[in-house]
């Protein structure tokens, strides 16, 4: 967690609704929280916010070096059809090109005295 502020990464999970943007599942679901890289930056990616995403430990950890692409149409036979690659691509690059809220961010760690309590409460 220490490669990116806090607050940058809370203005992420915020900014995506506090839900993986693979698999959908939410912060009420009680899943664990990681950043991935649409880019990887092996593959020259960086770790700006319009190529971040919120994603679950278990998509981030079973996605591993596929690129997005890949990663979606594996997903979309997980869902055995239900929701399509073309889908799962189109709301993470939606979710991507939308600006994060700094400031906000930055307020509720203020307020809530740290990041894991700042995340809890918008639970």
């Amino acid at each position: 967690m220490n490669w990116l502020p806090p607050w940058r990464r809370l203005a992420i999970y915020l900014r995506d609704g506090l839900a993986c943007c693979w698999c959908g599942l939410t912060i009420e679901d009680g899943i664990k929280f990681t950043l991935d890289h649409a880019i990887a930056r092996s593959a020259g990616g960086d770790n700006s916010s319009s190529n971040l995403f919120t994603s679950c430990l278990s998509c981030n950890a079973r996605r591993s070096d596929d690129d997005v692409a890949t990663f979606a149409l594996k997903l979309s036979r997980d869902f055995e059809g239900e929701i399509s690659a073309s889908e799962i691509l189109s709301h993470i690059f939606q979710r991507t090109h939308v600006p994060i809220d700094a400031a906000h961010a930055k307020a509720l760690i203020k307020n809530r005295g740290g990041f894991s309590k700042a995340l809890k409460s918008c639970a």
